[in-house]
């Protein structure tokens, strides 16, 4: 499930806008900007 990335009650899209690797790392939010859009990395 897409919401186990993000805090209990996230939706999927949620928590993969605020989810974080072990170091604090944005894996998908690769910009920071709290949007997930062309502009990640991940979406681009």
């Amino acid at each position: 499930m897409l919401s186990d990335w993000g805090p209990e009650g996230a939706t999927g899209l949620q928590a993969l806008g605020e989810a974080a690797d072990e170091d604090g790392n944005l894996p998908f939010d690769t910009n920071s900007d709290g949007v997930l859009d062309a502009n990640d990395t991940s979406f681009g």
